[in-house]
């Protein structure tokens, strides 16, 4: 049981911490590796966009059609055009609503740390305030007498 716990010890004590981990730097390999995981992120959004694109154009083709318009006609045209500034109108109302709820959601935060410091000082507050040292007999007469290295005081 000790000589596990001992192996396991010495292996662990080999392992990097994250902060270590963080601050090597990278080899040409790992340059490469992470270039190449971008450029693959890229072209799958730049896929995926355009897989949305081609399904939008293809919904709204049958939408139109399906109202009796036929391509090139003016029906048709208005109907895609109508179709276009629909989803442009939705998208600009969903955008206000995010700015309006990280508005509300910044605003919420600030109410939350006014309260936190007004608790904080009403905590403050609600505490004993010290009070000044007085003492008991405020007349006290003191002399001092040197003599040589030494200095004497006296108090009534």
């Amino acid at each position: 049981m000790r000589f596990i716990f001992i192996v396991a010890l010495l292996a662990l004590s080999n392992c990097a911490s994250q902060q270590e981990i963080a601050v090597q730097p990278m080899t040409a390999e790992q340059r490469e590796a992470s270039a190449a995981a971008r450029e693959k992120w890229k072209k799958d959004q730049a896929a995926a966009v355009a897989k949305e694109a081609a399904a939008r154009e293809a919904q709204d083709d049958s939408k139109c059609r399906s109202y009796g318009a036929k391509p090139g006609t003016k029906p048709y045209i208005d109907c895609r055009l109508s179709l276009n500034q629909l989803r442009d109108q939705q998208a600009a109302r969903a955008q206000e609503q995010a700015q309006a709820a990280a508005v509300a959601e910044e605003a919420q935060e600030e109410q939350r740390q006014q309260n936190q410091r007004a608790l904080a000082l009403q905590y403050l507050m609600s505490r004993p305030q010290p009070q000044p040292y007085v003492p008991a007999n405020p007349n006290i007469n003191c002399t001092s007498n040197h003599a040589g290295n030494q200095t004497y005081t006296t108090c009534n």
